[in-house]
């Protein structure tokens, strides 16, 4: 089967016409036994609409929206099941904040005995 794609600019009537000739095993025609079809059809081209309006505009507003926001839901889908990460720097920092309290406290109060 044969097939191909076409972008149609104005509608179409087709009429295809096939002729076949069958032959012995000797490769000659046989006489009397010629087959022929034919197959039309017509390819109805649509008109675009021109150029594009208002309504057009906020259609595709809409669909670049939508589009937008499931990147947005994709990105939340990928970054979620690693906020806990988040919460271990948080609490890492503040476990830091305290052991560097905790060091500099003794030595402070060393420092006002001397004086």
């Amino acid at each position: 089967m044969l097939s191909t794609a076409v972008t149609l600019t104005r509608s179409l009537r087709t009429q295809t016409r096939i002729t076949a000739t069958p032959v012995n095993e000797d490769g000659q025609r046989v006489e009397a036994r010629e087959v022929v079809n034919s197959s039309s059809i017509f390819l109805n081209a649509q008109d675009p609409g021109g150029l594009p309006g208002f309504e057009d505009g906020v259609d595709r507003s809409s669909n670049l929206l939508k589009d937008l926001g499931g990147l947005v839901v994709l990105a939340a889908g990928l970054f979620l099941p690693f906020i806990w990460v988040i919460g271990l720097f948080f609490l890492y920092r503040a476990w830091r904040k305290r052991e560097r309290a905790n060091f500099q406290a003794p030595s402070e109060e060393i420092q006002e005995i001397d004086a």
